[in-house]
């Protein structure tokens, strides 16, 4: 868990409250393309002769949607740079290494210790309920097993 921060200490994971301005800001600097489609899981990457896109479904809005582009977005930082052609689909029954460390990066981004920690310890823990329940789940759970 520790490499994710070390890794992208620059995009400042784990420390800024990432927006949905920001993830579209990193996707358009990596010119990564994202397509809204009507697809049955909530979102894919797809990376073909080099060119990568982010594919996400039409229903998605606001958190979750965020969510979504944040994990593709992971895909491609994490797993497809040193790749042509590269595929990963968003189920949320995934249990693979690379789908669990894009779910850490997106849920670090979304919710970064110190923002999450100051929530918890505060009056302001009300501000969670705006967060999709799963994902404050995984994000404490984060927490308590690594400390970020």
């Amino acid at each position: 868990m520790f490499f994710l921060t070390r890794k992208f200490k620059k995009l400042r994971l784990n420390r800024h409250v990432f927006s949905e301005d920001d993830a579209l800001r990193i996707c358009k600097e990596l010119d990564i393309e994202i397509k809204e489609a009507e697809i049955e899981q909530d979102g894919f990457y797809l990376k073909i002769h080099g060119k990568a896109t982010i594919y996400i479904s039409k229903n998605l809005r606001g958190l979750r949607w965020l969510y979504v582009i944040l994990h593709e977005l992971a895909h491609h930082l994490l797993h497809a740079s040193n790749y042509q052609n590269a595929a990963f689909f968003c189920h949320r029954l995934q249990d693979s290494k690379q789908h669990h460390e894009a779910e850490a990066f997106a849920l670090l981004a979304m919710l970064p210790e110190p923002f999450l920690r100051r929530l918890l310890t505060s009056d302001l823990l009300n501000e969670l309920e705006n967060y999709p329940k799963e994902l404050v789940e995984k994000r404490l759970r984060l927490l308590d097993i690594y400390g970020v």
